[in-house]
């Protein structure tokens, strides 16, 4: 890569969020080593967020583009139309109300080496007033070279920092989907990390760069984003298991899309991980259907189908983990086992 002085682009979606916004804008203006420009895209916002975004453009030390939508997009489809307007070789997602270190775009700028095509990193979750609360990220993980570690690999997008190739496939963003959405595409964040693990190499920076603030009018906060994936609808096993298979499916259709267009010497981590979500996909499938059966024969069978073939070998993330299987039995057979959940509605 070349030695640019100012690799980074800032990529700030914002809506009503005038509370916090200047004194984030002030810790972008106040880094070691200044971004290429800051994009900020809003989204209809209703109080002083543009007035506020226009004031700091105007005495800014890099330049700053401030776009208003047309129509309100929903958080997820403003941050992909802000990436879309950046013109930096690295692009760091931002949220409105956090407080940048001063050493964030330092820190992340050197990570993008040997192959990386996305960096995250800690935060320290504070209060409104930036009262410290804890570390995001309390036990450390390990950087992984490809999906073979994790077919679902996941980070907080405004720890993301990812290289501009992956934007070349923003057009097939729309056909994504999660479970957790109904219907929706793919949570930003989820998104680039998808395609940054599958076309190259994740690294996570255990250093913490952004003081992450928690108050009432969070999207999405500290504690949901701990607690909900893994308390979410113990009695509705099922559901989640075939939403999860839908999603597995979606990944080999948008993974079969991409390895198309790239270079003949990129395909072949492609493919394989192109046929481990299908075969993650027929397995979640077998699961979700096993721990719903009619009948406690059925349930059984299912269950016993799965447990010879491997299903919860453990190892690695594309096959259950042991203990999934008393799980599944229980669930197998609690009350209202064979009902699938209703999808959770994400709110924007």
């Amino acid at each position: 890569m070349s030695k640019d002085p100012r690799p980074v682009s800032v990529c700030l979606a914002t809506c009503n969020g005038s509370k916090y916004l200047a004194e984030l804008l002030q810790s972008i203006a106040n880094q070691s080593v200044l971004p290429l420009e800051v994009v900020i895209c809003d989204d209809r916002s209703s109080d002083d967020t543009i007035e506020i975004a226009e004031k700091f453009a105007a005495s800014a030390p890099f330049p700053v583009l401030v776009h208003v939508n047309e129509e309100r997009l929903g958080f997820a489809a403003n941050f992909m139309a802000a990436a879309s307007l950046c013109r930096g070789r690295i692009i760091a997602f931002c949220d409105q109300d956090d407080v940048w270190h001063s050493d964030k775009i330092a820190t992340i700028s050197r990570s993008f080496r040997d192959g990386v095509l996305m960096v995250y990193h800690n935060a320290r979750v504070v209060g409104p007033d930036l009262s410290e609360r804890g570390l995001l990220i309390a036990d450390r993980r390990q950087e992984f070279a490809s999906l073979e570690d994790d077919p679902f690999p996941f980070s907080h997008g405004f720890t993301q920092a990812f290289n501009r190739e992956l934007l070349q496939f923003n057009d097939l963003w729309p056909v994504s989907c999660w479970q957790f959405d109904a219907p929706a595409e793919a949570p930003h964040d989820r998104w680039f990390i998808f395609l940054a693990a599958l076309l190259g190499r994740v690294r996570y920076v255990d250093a913490a760069l952004v003081n992450y603030r928690q108050h009432d009018d969070n999207t999405y906060g500290h504690v949901e984003s701990r607690l909900w994936h893994r308390f979410s609808g113990f009695d509705s096993a099922a559901g989640v298991y075939e939403r999860r298979a839908k999603v597995a499916a979606n990944r080999a259709m948008l993974a079969e899309r991409i390895m198309e267009r790239v270079e003949t010497d990129r395909r072949e981590p492609i493919s394989q991980a192109v046929g481990n979500y299908r075969a993650l996909a027929t397995r979640l499938l077998e699961r979700s259907r096993a721990v719903s059966a009619p009948s406690i024969t059925a349930r059984l069978s299912g269950l016993w189908a799965l447990c010879a073939s491997g299903a919860y070998s453990g190892k690695s993330k594309w096959v259950f983990p042991p203990a999934g299987l008393p799980k599944d039995l229980v669930a197998g057979f609690a009350p209202g086992a064979s009902r699938s959940a209703s999808p959770r509605v994400r709110k924007s």
